[in-house]
């Protein structure tokens, strides 16, 4: 099996190295210091064609797969954006852009994703809860059916990029667990635009990412159009483990990119 680069893939990895010099260490500290997005930063990426690299072609996006995303965040990890990359690529290409392509409906691909693809939409996922964290199963959140659409109430923690996403998707129990046919079903999928007055998001002070602002959110009727819903209606568990898969991917790739970084620093140091 041959793992080398494509000539397509290798010109991503040129590119991802060449902005990342852009941005080194010392940018990302500053950043954080601050409390600060890094705004240049995203502008470069989108620029590039990073944030709509898996996002079909007839979307605005490349319409390539997560090898060439992958590609890309770990060379922009490696040659000194450290974590911030992969973060900020995280939030809007695979809980928005990735849960939406895999099981959006074609509205929803035609309202979001171009959006993504350019920069000029970020996104969130409303998932982790006070008491379900790794057991999502345990979600409170819970949507109401009701006349035009569902109303959502409930609340959500640790919540990365929830002050700055114009969408989010959200997580949340449209029937009792005790009513559910089976243990996983019970929770649906929804997608919501963001800032809503009935959404109160408040940062969560941290010790670093500050880049990146993890956030309380509290749902208070929120009232969302039936085509919010991510179908099929109970299933969104399943639907959600694409997903959270995949992420897992893009974090495995982080950890190489930073490894690599940390590595290079410590040997200029020693000489």
């Amino acid at each position: 099996m041959d793992f080398s680069f494509s000539e397509e893939q290798k010109m991503i990895a040129n590119s991802a190295r060449e902005i990342a010099k852009e941005f080194p260490p010392v940018y990302w500290r500053e950043k954080d210091l601050k409390e600060e997005f890094g705004e240049e930063f995203y502008k470069a990426i989108s620029q590039a064609g990073f944030t709509g690299l898996i996002i079909p072609e007839k979307y605005g996006g490349s319409g390539k797969g997560m090898t060439e995303l992958l590609i890309a965040m770990e060379e922009l990890a490696a040659n000194g954006c450290g974590m911030a990359a992969p973060w900020y690529l995280v939030l809007s290409e695979i809980f928005g852009g990735m849960s939406i392509i895999r099981h959006g409906t074609e509205e929803q691909r035609r309202k979001y994703l171009p959006g993504i693809a350019s920069g000029e939409i970020e996104f969130c996922m409303g998932l982790t809860e006070p008491d379900a964290g790794s057991n999502t199963l345990n979600t409170k959140t819970r949507a109401t059916k009701v006349d035009g659409g569902w109303v959502i109430n409930g609340n959500k923690t640790f919540i990365s990029g929830a002050d700055r996403a114009r969408g989010m998707m959200i997580i949340a129990r449209t029937t009792p667990k005790e009513k559910a046919a089976k243990k996983a079903f019970g929770l649906s999928l929804f997608l919501a635009d963001m800032p809503d007055p009935a959404v109160m998001i408040t940062p969560i002070p941290k010790h670093g990412i500050n880049y990146s602002h993890s956030c309380d959110i509290g749902f208070n009727d929120l009232r969302v159009p039936e085509g919010a819903l991510m179908p099929p209606l109970d299933e969104g568990w399943y639907s959600l483990l694409d997903t959270l898969n995949t992420e897992r991917m893009t974090f495995t790739t982080a950890a190489i990119g930073i490894a690599r970084l940390a590595m290079s620093k410590a040997i200029d140091y020693s000489k």
